[in-house]
């Protein structure tokens, strides 16, 4: 079995088969299709931290949804279940305990905030009242295993891209085999995919068959199903 992130990355001679302008349509995407949602962040904290900082930020947004605090200042004992939270799932991936995993500093923590209220803010905003799912699951497929998605919302699926980078082609893939595991179980309706990255600022949103056509030529129906038989059927080349 292998993961979404795997998949999409890993086997670029199957993607170009199966999505033979995505590189093109990203370009645009990055020149003049995104928004501009925010200013880039200024960041001060070290590189090698940011992907930690990143997920402590996106922890405390989901728990800020679903919990109240009574005010607009997050407590510290938020911030600590959050990075607890970030610590364990680290440890879990790395096979390791997660002692090494120094805590944030203060200068991290003010980062992560900072990405809480751009998450935050962007999300209420583009939901426009729809209720929020966090991590939605979708059934694995063939060789591809059980994923979780990050944000998902009416008709809506997003993904959160928090690196100090632009949109790329992966990200789109990793998309697309969320929605052709969720067409294979229909678990729900997507009609709408969507990538936000609070460090940079910036979003992309497309309706799903616009998108598919795009990068592909074909409508979301059919490149969707022949995502669904490649990996049922194992004809997988890299």
């Amino acid at each position: 079995m292998t993961s979404a992130v795997s998949f999409a990355r890993d086997h670029a001679s199957t993607w170009r088969s199966l999505t033979p302008t995505a590189d093109i349509y990203i370009r645009r995407v990055n020149s003049s299709l995104y928004e501009r949602e925010y200013v880039p962040l200024d960041s001060k904290t070290s590189p090698k931290r940011r992907a930690l900082i990143n997920e402590v930020g996106f922890k405390l947004f989901s728990l800020s949804l679903v919990e109240s605090w009574g005010g607009n200042v997050v407590p510290k004992p938020v911030i600590a279940r959050a990075f607890e939270s970030v610590r364990k799932s680290y440890a879990r991936l790395s096979g390791t305990t997660g002692r090494r995993i120094v805590k944030l500093s203060d200068l991290e923590i003010r980062e992560s905030l900072d990405l809480l209220g751009r998450l935050r803010q962007f999300f209420i905003r583009t939901a426009k009242g729809k209720k929020m799912e966090f991590s939605p699951q979708f059934s694995g497929c063939g060789i591809l295993d059980t994923s979780a998605g990050d944000v998902c919302f009416g008709e809506s699926l997003f993904e959160v891209k928090a690196g100090d980078r632009s949109f790329r082609s992966v990200d789109v893939r990793q998309l697309l085999i969320y929605a052709a595991l969720n067409k294979a179980s229909g678990a729900r309706k997507i009609s709408q995919l969507g990538l936000f990255n609070p460090r940079t600022g910036v979003s992309f949103v497309s309706d799903l068959d616009d998108l598919c056509i795009e990068i592909s030529g074909r409508p979301s129906g059919d490149l969707l199903a022949e995502i669904i038989r490649i990996v049922s059927s194992g004809d997988i080349s890299r």
